[in-house]
């Protein structure tokens, strides 16, 4: 056999065994996220499942998914991660159709679009507005663009409500003002018990390394004041008329 012959052989008795390895990691692979399916705490893994090389698990991702998101609440928002948020959005923007199965793809990729907008609806974030507006703006699906619309007032009510609530929050519990104003107005204001001569006088010192030796001025006693004595008394003369036996 010519040296190119059995290179050729070769060759492709390798490429045909990597893609059957490829094929069975694959098969493997949705396997598991069939088993992972019904709970609801791996919706991450089949989101990630969107963005797989394998045709056959893109499909069962995007057919899972269907079925996941409108069991999602409002108080389930954190199972979204913002890997999550962005899969999600760039999957409903980009809707187009394989080669093979046109019209499966397009029943298939229309209902995860309506469950994943009426989803972000509820737990949606604020980075998800583009991708709403955009099939809201553009679908040429009527049901998308009406389920769209609806998805973008329900999440700027939510955003807006989410928005009230932390700043209630915050002034609740005291935090730190974060205005250049309140700033300003805290810097200028003088701390509770102090006085204009205790900050000149702490200033003072801070200054002079050993103004500690020196003494307070504001524990000098003013030197004591001797009392006036009167002067002694002269005894006053009486009229000799007055004098006994005179």
């Amino acid at each position: 056999m010519e040296p190119f012959l059995i290179l050729l052989a070769l060759t492709s008795g390798g490429v045909g065994a990597a893609r059957l390895r490829r094929r069975g990691r694959d098969a493997r692979r949705l396997a598991g996220l069939r088993v992972e399916a019904e709970d609801l705490h791996a919706i991450g893994k089949i989101i990630a499942a969107l963005d797989s090389p394998h045709d056959p698990t893109r499909a069962f991702a995007m057919t899972t998914l269907t079925q996941m998101l409108p069991r999602l609440h409002p108080g389930e928002s954190p199972r979204l991660t913002p890997e999550a948020h962005a899969a999600l959005c760039r999957h409903l923007m980009n809707s187009s159709p394989p080669m093979r199965d046109y019209g499966a793809y397009i029943h298939r990729y229309t209902e995860f679009a309506l469950a994943t907008l009426a989803a972000l609806g509820r737990v949606g974030e604020g980075d998800d507005l583009r991708a709403v507006r955009k099939l809201a703006r553009d679908s040429t699906d009527a049901r998308i663009r009406k389920a769209a619309s609806d998805c973008l007032d329900a999440l700027n009510a939510s955003l807006e409500t989410r928005k009230i609530g932390e700043t209630l929050l915050r002034a609740a519990t005291g935090a730190a003002p974060t205005s250049g104003a309140d700033i300003l107005l805290r810097a200028a204001s003088p701390s509770a018990g102090t006085t204009a001569s205790d900050e000149l006088l702490r200033a003072s010192r801070e200054e002079d390394p050993l103004a500690f030796l020196a003494p307070d001025p504001r524990l000098e006693l003013e030197p004591e004041i001797e009392p006036e004595t009167a002067p002694p008394s002269t005894p006053r003369e009486t009229p000799d008329d007055a004098k006994p036996g005179v």
